[in-house]
């Protein structure tokens, strides 16, 4: 029984794959964009 139904839009998608698809999943370019957001956000 799913106690809620996921909402990943095609963005989402999209996004992920980008990452995946690069040549270094732990040092591309979103890892830069990713530590910052979680600093501002804690």
């Amino acid at each position: 029984m799913p106690l809620a139904r996921p909402d990943i839009t095609e963005v989402e998608v999209q996004a992920v794959l980008e990452v995946l698809r690069s040549p270094c999943l732990s040092s591309g370019p979103k890892k830069e964009t990713f530590e910052k957001r979680v600093a501002e956000y804690v």
